[in-house]
């Protein structure tokens, strides 16, 4: 149907709806006893939407006495001529005073399209305050649709609600341990699981500490934060000594997180409660590099929870390192590199919900050894090497265009450099210009269009990777032209110097530095003879490194990239790749 037959189609119902207003060629009527209100209408039209009326009017054709008089009772005459309009003209105002009645005449009268329309508008109101009485109600009507989504909200939203809703409070048993069974709701550390079930038992005390254990059960004790659980066994104390059930629970995560804690390592058992790690919220890729066998063409993922990489199922259509990898919402894009033979100027695009690849506008210089980065949806590359030259030039891409464009050159030609925003600035550092390893930093000003120099590095660094940190500028390790460095320093831009910071465990160039769970991963690299697997991450606030889980293939030259809020997450994480973890080191 095209814009103007369906113009044509939309008029005529409007004058349909016109004449029944009028009583024009009408054939029933609906009749309200409680408001003694009859509403006429064409039998044709309410049964084309409804099968109920389909139903009672077909009924009604063999029981000539009540063909063209429908007594509906349980809903008011206003509801019932909204009801009736949507029929004619697929459109009503719905509005907080409104909703809730019409969703239970569409219930009732089987009309699936204005029950969408008002599950889509509560949808839409869905907020911290009022999400739990909307999943209630949803429930209530079997809401399918809508009852997934506002789910998924609670999911995303669940450390505030537990905080704050009144409406939390005053859930039922049977739904807090729905809510709190779900693997995949949002929380940094399973302690806000477990101070919610507490705040909820508080409550109502009296008559809520019976389902404690049962709750208890359904929370991942072994993954709650140490000093947190102990303030816990001491707090509680009163409450669960009453229950033998819930000192067994609690007695055996001790034992779990003492044994956790006296072998250095996690223990995840998706078949066990206790054990099994939620789906986190934020997914680390790692992606492409050079490996002792070559370029590859792999993906890891990491999992906060279980402090452990897993294969990515799906792999680049191509082997590509020395590229960028700049997410974009939940897609990754591959940017550049070199795939054994070749400079490249392509860009590789992987949706993470489908796990598919696209090819994607390419760039208008070959970019080999490039830094990227993305800041208000656009993605930025700088400099690299094109088999020939290093450049000074600097492309910006526009997702909903699939358009590359230049924008201001650097003030000095670099490859392997490492870029980072901070603010509404990119910072750009270190790197080589074909002759020299760099120590210049400039920082590039989107709103301008404009670079600045700003104070040099202490060491010169190609091969480094920089990242922003709560407004402080780090720059980690690198290669100054004669051994690969440990070195840290940080810039902080109000004051304009560099200054050294606890050095890696582990000197590294052309590696992969990601901030990843409130931390800077440094991952893979190479350390002067080897490609390395070795992964270390940096507290910014306590200055100190310690060690995570090495990769599974050792690399250098690889990019890695965070992707958060993903619907999929779990099919790249413990629970989608593994029916038993048992080992991980770890160091917290």
């Amino acid at each position: 149907m095209n814009e103007m037959e369906d113009m044509d189609h939309i008029g005529q119902h409007l004058q349909m709806n016109d004449m029944r207003k009028k009583g024009l060629f009408t054939d029933g009527l609906i009749h309200i006893p409680a408001e003694n209100v009859s509403l006429p209408i064409h039998k044709a039209i309410m049964a084309s939407c409804s099968n109920y009326f389909r139903s009672l009017f077909t009924w009604g054709m063999c029981n000539r006495e009540y063909e063209n008089d429908v007594l509906i009772t349980g809903v008011s005459a206003k509801t019932m001529e909204a009801v009736i309009d949507y029929a004619y003209i697929q459109s009503v105002d719905i509005h907080a005073g409104n909703v809730e009645d019409l969703i239970a005449a569409a219930d009732r009268f089987h009309m699936f399209g204005l029950q969408k329309n008002c599950t889509d508008y509560l949808v839409n109101e869905l907020t911290v305050e009022n999400c739990i009485g909307i999943k209630m109600f949803f429930d209530f009507y079997s809401c399918t649709n809508g009852l997934k989504r506002t789910n998924e909200f609670i999911s995303r939203h669940f450390t505030d609600i537990a905080e704050t809703s009144q409406e939390y409070l005053q859930m039922n048993f049977e739904n807090l341990k729905e809510i709190i069974s779900n693997d995949e709701i949002y929380v940094s550390d399973e302690s806000e699981v477990l101070s919610a079930v507490l705040r909820w038992i508080k409550h109502d005390m009296e008559n809520r500490k019976c389902h404690f254990a049962e709750l208890l059960s359904v929370v991942r004790l072994t993954f709650v934060n140490q000093s947190y659980f102990d303030v816990f066994l001491t707090t509680t104390h009163g409450i669960f000594n009453q229950c033998a059930n819930s000192r067994s629970i609690l007695e055996k995560a001790k034992d779990l997180k003492n044994r956790i804690r006296s072998t250095d390592s996690i223990i995840c058992d998706p078949y066990e409660n206790m054990l099994r790690p939620r789906v986190p919220r934020e997914v680390l890729f790692v992606v492409g590099g050079w490996s002792s066998s070559g370029v590859v063409n792999s993906l890891e993922t990491f999992d906060r929870y279980t402090g452990r990489w897993y294969d990515a199922v799906s792999r680049m259509p191509n082997t590509r390192a020395y590229h960028a990898t700049v997410p974009l919402g939940s897609v990754i894009y591959v940017i550049g590199g070199y795939d054994g033979a070749r400079y490249l100027a392509s860009v590789a695009c992987f949706c993470t919900a489908t796990q598919t690849w696209e090819n994607k506008a390419r760039m208008h210089f070959q970019r080999c050894y490039v830094a990227g980065v993305e800041l208000k949806g656009k993605i930025y590359v700088f400099g690299g090497f094109d088999g020939r030259q290093r450049h000074d030039t600097v492309e910006c891409y526009d997702a909903k265009s699939n358009q590359w464009n230049d924008v201001q050159p650097m003030l000095q030609c670099r490859s392997d450099c490492g870029a980072t925003v901070s603010g509404c600035l990119i910072y750009v550092a270190g790197g080589f210009d074909g002759t020299h390893c760099l120590s210049s930093v400039e920082v590039y000003n989107p709103s301008t269009n404009h670079w600045t120099m700003l104070t040099n590095m202490s060491v010169p660094r190609s091969g480094v990777s920089i990242m922003a940190v709560d407004g402080v500028i780090f720059a980690i390790g690198g290669y100054d032209g004669s051994i690969r460095l440990r070195s840290v320093e940080e810039y902080k831009p109000f004051r304009n110097v560099w200054s050294e910071v606890e050095s890696m465990n582990v000197g590294r160039s052309n590696f992969s530095a990601i901030l990843f769970d409130q931390k800077i991963y440094a991952i893979g690299g190479y350390d002067g003879s080897v490609t390395s697997s070795h992964v270390e991450c940096f507290d910014s606030k306590t200055k100190k490194w310690s060690q995570k889980c090495p990769l599974k293939t050792g690399r250098s030259a690889l990019s890695a990239c965070v992707v958060s809020d993903m619907n999929n997450a779990k099919e790249f994480t413990c629970l989608g790749r593994d029916a038993l973890v048992t080992q991980s080191p770890i160091n917290e």
